[in-house]
């Protein structure tokens, strides 16, 4: 039993790391990238041009580096989601 829980850890652990070693994110991954909701990537992608994104036959792609530049200059003005 003990084995199964070790294993199911792993797995989930196995999960995080591939995830922060992406590069690029679909707008739900951004989101939980960012620790928010689509709605709000949407937001600041489309309407407020904050946040660099590709369109990609109707698909919005943000790349790590565009969400960790956002992220930063959030933080420096002290905002919060």
């Amino acid at each position: 039993m003990e084995s199964n829980h070790a294993l199911a850890i792993l797995q989930k652990l196995g999960g995080i790391i591939e995830k922060m070693n992406k590069e690029t994110f679909s707008i739900e991954e951004a989101a939980e990238y960012l620790k928010t909701t689509p709605e709000t990537v949407e937001y600041y992608s489309k309407r407020q041009k904050q946040l660099s994104h590709v369109n990609l036959g109707g698909t919005l792609i943000f790349r790590r580096k565009d969400l960790e530049d956002f992220l930063e200059k959030k933080v420096k003005k002290g905002f919060v989601f």
